[in-house]
């Protein structure tokens, strides 16, 4: 779809090496990111991005990583990004 665009390789470029853009998303703390990693999850969905993309696949692998079953906070945030990627 739009995976080459100038937008999709702007968002690609802000993503740290663990998978993700700054804060996980728009409630966090503040930092200097210009971009949360929600923010980035979204845009390159409506971009044409899918869990097949290697961008997307590393997010979820570094955001299922955090699960435990005693960090509940955790696993709902992890819950609300998969089923933003769905």
């Amino acid at each position: 779809m739009y995976k080459d665009t100038k937008w999709a390789k702007e968002i690609l470029a802000q993503q740290d090496e663990n998978g993700l853009w700054g804060n996980f998303h728009t409630l966090s703390k503040p930092s200097k990111a210009p971009i949360t990693t929600e923010q980035a999850l979204r845009r390159l969905y409506v971009l044409g991005f899918d869990i097949n993309d290697e961008a997307i696949a590393r997010t979820v692998t570094y955001m299922l990583s955090l699960i435990h079953i005693s960090e509940p906070t955790r696993l709902g945030m992890i819950s609300y990004a998969v089923f933003c990627l769905k």
